[in-house]
C-alpha cells in the first residue's frame, strides 16, 4: 500500500477510534463492547472460569493497555472469545482485552489504520487480499477452524450448484471469508463469477441478515450464511440448505483467523501469548461446561430456544479445533486464487504464518484434553 492510501485509511478512521473510546468510557451495552470492564472480571468470575476450565492458578495482574481485538457478534462460531471475555479467562491470565463488533472490511481497515492490536476475521482470504498484507506486515498467529461454519442456503427448486448457473448469489461483499469460499467452490464447478451468475452485494448494514433477506424478498437465488442465521427462515420453509460449507473438507481454508502487525507481534508479545493461553482455556472449558456455554451464546448471540443453543453448542464443537494452529497448508488455495499483481512469494507466505503462540501454549499442556 503507498503510504498516500495509508495515511488516507487511517485518517478515515480517526473518528471509529474515538467513537470506540467513547463506548467504552459510556458504558458496555452486552453485545457491542464486551471488553471494557476485563479488570473488574478478576474476582467471582475469574474463579468461575478457573473452575470451568479445569485449570486452576491464582489470577495474574492485568496489564494496564487493553488489547483490542475487533470481532463479529453475528455467529458462535467465534464463542471461545465471548466465553474467556465472560468468564474472566483473559483477566485471569492477565491481559485485559476489548472486543469492539463489526464485520468485513471494517475490520480490517481498523486494524490497518492502528485502531486495533488484532482482528479475528471468519476468513483468511480477506487478510491475504489486503493491498497492505505486506506494507505493514500482517501475521496470522491463530486459526479457529480449518471448515468453514457456513451454510449455502437456496430456493428451495434450486437443487444442486450445477443450477446456479444463470442466478443471482447474493454476498455481504466478495471480501467476506464466506463469499470467498463460495467464489472458490463455484469455480471449481466450471461457474465464473459475474459470467455464469450473478453476485448481489447486499452491503455491510443488514450484515448475513441482509444476504438471507435478498432471498426472501426474490432478489437473489442464493447465499452463505451461518446456521444461527439461517435457522429461522429453515424453519419456515422459506429456503433449503443446499450445501454445508463445513463438510467441504476438499476447499480447506482457515477460518476465525486471529491476524495482526508484525509490529504488534514486537511489541505485545506476552498478551499475545496471554490472549492464546486463554482462547485455549476456554475451548476446554466450553466442552465441558455446557450450561455455561449456552449462557454466553445467549447473552450475546440473543439466541433463547433450548433447541437452538443446543445445536449452536454442538455445531461449535464440530467445527472448532482444540488448537488453533495455523499452517500454510490452511490457505493454499487462498494464495493460489489471488490476483496476479497481489501474488505472495513463498518467503511472504511463510512470513505471515506465525505458529509460534500457539506451538508455545501446546509446548505447556494446554489443548491436551
Amino acid at each position: 500500500m503507498a503510504i498516500g492510501r495509508m495515511d488516507s485509511v487511517k485518517a478515515s478512521y480517526l473518528l471509529l477510534a474515538g467513537l470506540l473510546l467513547s463506548l467504552s468510557a459510556c458504558g458496555e451495552p452486552a453485545g457491542t463492547t464486551a471488553g471494557s470492564n476485563a479488570a473488574g472480571l478478576v474476582g467471582s468470575a475469574a474463579s468461575q472460569g478457573a473452575q470451568a476450565s479445569g485449570v486452576a492458578k491464582p489470577a495474574a495482574s492485568v496489564s494496564a493497555s487493553p488489547f483490542v481485538i475487533t470481532a463479529t457478534n453475528q455467529s458462535p462460531n467465534n464463542l471461545f472469545l465471548w466465553y474467556a471475555q465472560d468468564k474472566g479467562i483473559f483477566a485471569r491470565n492477565g491481559v485485559k482485552v476489548d472486543l469492539p463488533t463489526m464485520s468485513g472490511q471494517a475490520q480490517m481497515d481498523t486494524l490497518i489504520a492502528g485502531h486495533a492490536d488484532s482482528t479475528l476475521h471468519t476468513g483468511a482470504d480477506l487478510v491475504f487480499n489486503s493491498e497492505a498484507a505486506t506494507h505493514i506486515g500482517l501475521r496470522i498467529v491463530a486459526t479457529a477452524s480449518s471448515v468453514a461454519d457456513s451454510y449455502v442456503v437456496a430456493r428451495n427448486d434450486i437443487t444442486s450448484l450445477a443450477q446456479l448457473r444463470g442466478k443471482r448469489f447474493a454476498m455481504q461483499s466478495t471480501t467476506t471469508g464466506a463469499s470467498q469460499l463460495v467464489i472458490r467452490m463455484l469455480r471449481q464447478e466450471g461457474l465464473k463469477a459475474n459470467k455464469d451468475y450473478q453476485i448481489i452485494l447486499t452491503g455491510n448494514q443488514g450484515q448475513q441478515s441482509g444476504v438471507l433477506a435478498a432471498i426472501q424478498a426474490g432478489a437473489a437465488d442464493a447465499a452463505a450464511v451461518t446456521p444461527a442465521v439461517a435457522r429461522p427462515a429453515l424453519n419456515a420453509g422459506q429456503v433449503h440448505v443446499l450445501v454445508d460449507l463445513a463438510k467441504r473438507t476438499d476447499l480447506p481454508t482457515g477460518s476465525n483467523v486471529l491476524a495482526m502487525t508484525q509490529a504488534t507481534i514486537d511489541k505485545r508479545s506476552a498478551d499475545i501469548q496471554k490472549v492464546i493461553d486463554s482462547w485455549m482455556e476456554a475451548e476446554q472449558a466450553i466442552a465441558k461446561d455446557k450450561a455455561g456455554a449456552e449462557g454466553v451464546i445467549k447473552k450475546y448471540f440473543k439466541i433463547d430456544d433450548q433447541a437452538a443453543l443446543d445445536e449452536e453448542w454442538q455445531r461449535y464443537l464440530e467445527v472448532t479445533a482444540k488448537v488453533p494452529m495455523p499452517s500454510k497448508e490452511q490457505f493454499a488455495d487462498v494464495v493460489a486464487a489471488m490476483p496476479k499483481d497481489q501474488q505472495l512469494t513463498d518467503a511472504q507466505f511463510t512470513a505471515m504464518i506465525q505458529p509460534r503462540f500457539v506451538q508455545d501454549a501446546v509446548n505447556r499442556g494446554l489443548g491436551n484434553w
